[in-house]
Protein backbone atom coordinates (compact mmCIF):
# COMPACT_ATOMS: atom_id res chain seq x y z
CA UNK A 1 0.00 0.00 0.00
CA UNK A 2 1.35 3.53 -0.82
CA UNK A 3 2.95 5.11 2.63
CA UNK A 4 0.95 8.86 0.99
CA UNK A 5 -2.44 7.43 0.09
CA UNK A 6 -4.28 9.80 -2.15
CA UNK A 7 -7.67 10.87 -1.52
CA UNK A 8 -9.77 12.07 -4.06
CA UNK A 9 -13.61 13.17 -3.12
CA UNK A 10 -15.58 12.08 -5.88
CA UNK A 11 -13.05 9.58 -7.32
CA UNK A 12 -14.50 6.67 -8.78
CA UNK A 13 -13.14 3.29 -7.27
CA UNK A 14 -13.01 -0.52 -8.14
CA UNK A 15 -14.07 -1.48 -5.21
CA UNK A 16 -16.94 0.05 -2.49
CA UNK A 17 -17.17 -0.75 0.98
CA UNK A 18 -20.04 -2.83 2.42
CA UNK A 19 -22.31 -1.04 5.08
CA UNK A 20 -25.43 -2.83 6.22
CA UNK A 21 -24.64 -5.58 3.74
CA UNK A 22 -25.06 -3.12 0.50
CA UNK A 23 -22.02 -2.09 -1.79
CA UNK A 24 -21.50 1.56 -0.86
CA UNK A 25 -19.14 3.96 -2.96
CA UNK A 26 -16.55 5.29 -0.94
CA UNK A 27 -16.51 9.10 0.33
CA UNK A 28 -13.07 8.96 -0.90
CA UNK A 29 -10.73 6.35 -2.41
CA UNK A 30 -7.75 5.03 -1.59
CA UNK A 31 -4.59 4.22 -3.85
CA UNK A 32 -2.90 0.95 -3.94
CA UNK A 33 0.71 0.91 -5.34
CA UNK A 34 2.47 -2.52 -6.10
CA UNK A 35 6.21 -1.72 -4.29
CA UNK A 36 7.44 -4.20 -6.96
CA UNK A 37 6.99 -1.73 -9.48
CA UNK A 38 5.87 1.38 -8.21
CA UNK A 39 3.15 1.04 -10.19
CA UNK A 40 -0.65 1.63 -9.35
CA UNK A 41 -2.34 -1.80 -8.56
CA UNK A 42 -6.03 -1.01 -7.54
CA UNK A 43 -7.95 2.27 -6.66
CA UNK A 44 -10.17 1.52 -3.31
CA UNK A 45 -12.97 2.91 -1.71
CA UNK A 46 -12.32 5.17 1.49
CA UNK A 47 -14.66 5.83 4.59
CA UNK A 48 -15.11 8.91 6.14
CA UNK A 49 -16.83 9.88 9.31
CA UNK A 50 -20.49 9.69 8.13
CA UNK A 51 -20.03 6.42 6.93
CA UNK A 52 -17.97 5.08 9.62
CA UNK A 53 -20.57 5.97 12.08
CA UNK A 54 -23.28 4.05 9.53
CA UNK A 55 -20.97 1.38 9.47
CA UNK A 56 -21.21 1.57 13.14
CA UNK A 57 -25.08 1.87 13.40
CA UNK A 58 -25.50 -1.07 10.96
CA UNK A 59 -22.93 -3.24 13.37
CA UNK A 60 -25.09 -2.42 16.79
CA UNK A 61 -28.31 -2.94 14.56
CA UNK A 62 -26.99 -6.43 13.78
CA UNK A 63 -25.79 -6.97 17.02
CA UNK A 64 -29.19 -8.71 19.01
CA UNK A 65 -29.63 -11.25 16.54
CA UNK A 66 -26.11 -12.29 15.88
CA UNK A 67 -25.50 -12.43 19.83
CA UNK A 68 -28.62 -14.60 20.44
CA UNK A 69 -27.73 -16.92 17.12
CA UNK A 70 -26.58 -20.49 18.83
CA UNK A 71 -22.60 -20.64 18.99
CA UNK A 72 -22.76 -23.85 16.96
CA UNK A 73 -24.62 -21.12 13.73
CA UNK A 74 -21.98 -19.20 14.55
CA UNK A 75 -19.36 -21.61 14.36
CA UNK A 76 -20.49 -23.20 10.86
CA UNK A 77 -20.16 -19.19 9.67
CA UNK A 78 -16.78 -19.39 10.66
CA UNK A 79 -16.23 -22.52 9.01
CA UNK A 80 -17.77 -21.61 5.70
CA UNK A 81 -16.00 -18.26 5.75
CA UNK A 82 -12.44 -20.49 6.26
CA UNK A 83 -13.65 -22.70 3.72
CA UNK A 84 -14.26 -19.87 0.52
CA UNK A 85 -10.68 -18.28 2.02
CA UNK A 86 -8.80 -21.43 1.60
CA UNK A 87 -10.73 -22.40 -1.70
CA UNK A 88 -9.38 -18.88 -3.03
CA UNK A 89 -6.01 -19.06 -1.22
CA UNK A 90 -3.75 -18.66 -4.55
CA UNK A 91 -5.54 -15.50 -5.53
CA UNK A 92 -5.11 -13.97 -2.11
CA UNK A 93 -1.69 -15.21 -1.17
CA UNK A 94 -0.68 -13.33 -5.16
CA UNK A 95 -2.90 -10.11 -4.13
CA UNK A 96 -1.52 -9.76 -0.85
CA UNK A 97 2.15 -10.10 -2.28
CA UNK A 98 1.28 -7.47 -4.93
CA UNK A 99 -0.25 -5.33 -2.27
CA UNK A 100 2.28 -5.82 0.37
CA UNK A 101 5.53 -6.57 -1.73
CA UNK A 102 6.21 -9.67 1.16
CA UNK A 103 7.63 -12.95 -1.47
CA UNK A 104 4.91 -14.95 -2.34
CA UNK A 105 5.84 -18.02 0.00
CA UNK A 106 5.09 -15.77 2.80
CA UNK A 107 2.12 -14.74 1.35
CA UNK A 108 0.95 -18.64 1.03
CA UNK A 109 1.99 -19.09 4.07
CA UNK A 110 -0.07 -16.27 5.97
CA UNK A 111 -3.10 -17.54 4.50
CA UNK A 112 -2.63 -20.56 4.91
CA UNK A 113 -2.36 -19.63 8.85
CA UNK A 114 -5.01 -17.21 8.76
CA UNK A 115 -7.13 -20.27 7.64
CA UNK A 116 -5.66 -22.26 10.59
CA UNK A 117 -6.66 -19.58 13.28
CA UNK A 118 -10.42 -19.89 11.53
CA UNK A 119 -10.73 -23.20 11.90
CA UNK A 120 -9.11 -23.18 15.48
CA UNK A 121 -11.11 -20.47 16.55
CA UNK A 122 -14.28 -22.10 15.35
CA UNK A 123 -13.20 -25.41 17.00
CA UNK A 124 -13.51 -23.26 20.63
CA UNK A 125 -16.43 -22.78 22.92
CA UNK A 126 -17.52 -21.04 25.82
CA UNK A 127 -18.95 -23.62 27.94
CA UNK A 128 -20.69 -22.15 31.65
CA UNK A 129 -18.29 -22.63 34.40
CA UNK A 130 -19.57 -23.73 38.05
CA UNK A 131 -17.38 -21.60 40.50
CA UNK A 132 -18.94 -22.56 43.46
CA UNK A 133 -22.23 -25.49 44.22
CA UNK A 134 -23.11 -26.91 47.72
CA UNK A 135 -25.88 -27.18 49.70
CA UNK A 136 -26.76 -23.60 49.82
CA UNK A 137 -26.07 -22.43 46.76
CA UNK A 138 -24.58 -22.88 42.96
CA UNK A 139 -22.76 -20.01 41.26
CA UNK A 140 -22.03 -20.18 37.12
CA UNK A 141 -19.79 -17.81 35.40
CA UNK A 142 -21.11 -17.34 31.37
CA UNK A 143 -18.86 -15.32 28.65
CA UNK A 144 -21.59 -12.70 27.11
CA UNK A 145 -20.80 -10.95 24.12
CA UNK A 146 -19.35 -7.12 24.44
CA UNK A 147 -21.31 -5.83 21.56
CA UNK A 148 -19.83 -3.63 18.13
CA UNK A 149 -15.59 -4.52 17.81
CA UNK A 150 -13.10 -2.25 15.89
CA UNK A 151 -10.86 -4.72 14.63
CA UNK A 152 -7.30 -2.81 13.44
CA UNK A 153 -4.99 -4.64 11.47
CA UNK A 154 -1.21 -3.99 10.91
CA UNK A 155 0.49 -3.93 7.96
CA UNK A 156 3.05 -6.81 8.03
CA UNK A 157 0.51 -9.60 8.52
CA UNK A 158 -3.14 -8.04 7.64
CA UNK A 159 -4.96 -11.27 6.84
CA UNK A 160 -3.44 -13.02 10.01
CA UNK A 161 -3.44 -10.72 12.45
CA UNK A 162 -7.27 -9.52 11.46
CA UNK A 163 -8.46 -13.17 11.58
CA UNK A 164 -6.87 -13.31 15.28
CA UNK A 165 -9.43 -10.58 16.48
CA UNK A 166 -12.39 -11.39 14.23
CA UNK A 167 -12.75 -14.55 14.31
CA UNK A 168 -13.06 -15.30 17.67
CA UNK A 169 -15.10 -11.72 18.28
CA UNK A 170 -18.16 -13.25 15.82
CA UNK A 171 -17.76 -16.87 17.35
CA UNK A 172 -17.99 -14.78 20.88
CA UNK A 173 -21.41 -13.31 19.32
CA UNK A 174 -19.90 -9.79 18.70
CA UNK A 175 -20.47 -7.89 15.38
CA UNK A 176 -17.11 -6.01 13.95
CA UNK A 177 -16.51 -2.61 13.67
CA UNK A 178 -0.15 -5.67 20.66
CA UNK A 179 3.03 -5.56 20.06
CA UNK A 180 5.65 -8.36 20.98
CA UNK A 181 9.50 -8.45 21.36
CA UNK A 182 12.34 -11.24 20.59
CA UNK A 183 15.53 -11.48 22.16
CA UNK A 184 18.46 -13.18 20.67
CA UNK A 185 21.44 -14.57 21.94
CA UNK A 186 23.91 -17.78 21.72
CA UNK A 187 23.76 -18.24 25.29
CA UNK A 188 19.73 -19.41 25.78
CA UNK A 189 19.76 -18.90 29.65
CA UNK A 190 21.18 -15.77 29.54
CA UNK A 191 18.69 -14.44 26.58
CA UNK A 192 15.77 -16.07 29.22
CA UNK A 193 16.96 -14.01 31.74
CA UNK A 194 16.75 -10.70 29.56
CA UNK A 195 13.30 -12.04 27.94
CA UNK A 196 11.75 -12.52 31.75
CA UNK A 197 12.50 -8.62 31.99
CA UNK A 198 11.20 -7.01 28.95
CA UNK A 199 7.58 -5.16 29.18
CA UNK A 200 6.19 -6.84 26.61
CA UNK A 201 2.94 -9.30 26.65
CA UNK A 202 4.88 -11.74 24.31
CA UNK A 203 8.88 -12.82 24.18
CA UNK A 204 10.21 -14.97 21.53
CA UNK A 205 13.59 -16.20 22.39
CA UNK A 206 15.76 -17.10 19.02
CA UNK A 207 12.33 -17.78 17.12
CA UNK A 208 10.05 -14.62 15.99
CA UNK A 209 6.34 -14.94 15.13
CA UNK A 210 5.85 -18.22 16.37
CA UNK A 211 1.76 -17.95 16.91
CA UNK A 212 0.21 -21.48 17.73
CA UNK A 213 -3.10 -21.38 18.05
CA UNK A 214 -3.00 -23.53 21.74
CA UNK A 215 -1.12 -20.39 23.23
CA UNK A 216 -1.86 -17.05 24.22
CA UNK A 217 -0.83 -13.84 22.55
CA UNK A 218 -1.00 -11.00 24.49
CA UNK A 219 0.22 -6.73 24.82
CA UNK A 220 1.10 -4.83 27.46
CA UNK A 221 0.79 -1.26 28.53
CA UNK A 222 0.21 0.93 26.01
CA UNK A 223 -0.04 -2.13 23.28
CA UNK A 224 -2.99 -3.16 24.57
CA UNK A 225 -4.19 -5.54 27.56
CA UNK A 226 -5.78 -8.61 27.52
CA UNK A 227 -4.70 -12.05 24.98
CA UNK A 228 -5.32 -13.40 21.52
CA UNK A 229 -5.00 -17.04 20.60
CA UNK A 230 -6.20 -19.80 22.42
CA UNK A 231 -9.30 -19.67 24.91
CA UNK A 232 -7.60 -16.54 26.64
CA UNK A 233 -8.22 -15.13 22.79
CA UNK A 234 -12.00 -15.87 22.78
CA UNK A 235 -12.78 -14.44 26.12
CA UNK A 236 -11.18 -11.62 25.71
CA UNK A 237 -14.19 -10.71 23.14
CA UNK A 238 -16.64 -11.78 26.28
CA UNK A 239 -18.55 -10.12 29.18
CA UNK A 240 -18.48 -12.02 32.16
CA UNK A 241 -21.74 -12.59 33.54
CA UNK A 242 -22.01 -14.20 36.87
CA UNK A 243 -25.57 -16.46 38.02
CA UNK A 244 -26.01 -16.86 41.88
CA UNK A 245 -28.65 -19.30 42.60
CA UNK A 246 -30.04 -19.74 46.35
CA UNK A 247 -30.78 -23.21 46.95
Amino acid sequence: MSANPKVVRGTASEFNLVIDGRSTPGAATLDVINPATGRLLRTCARADEAQLNAAVAASKAAFPAWAATPIEKRREALMKIAAALAERSAEFARLLTQEQGKPLAHATGEIAGSVGLINAFAAMDLPIKVLRDNESERIMQLHAPLGVVAAITPWNFPMLLLMMKVAPALLAGNTDGMDAATVWGADTKRASDVAQRVASGTVWVNKHLDLPPDVPFGGAKQSGLGAELRQEGLEEFTQSRIINIAK
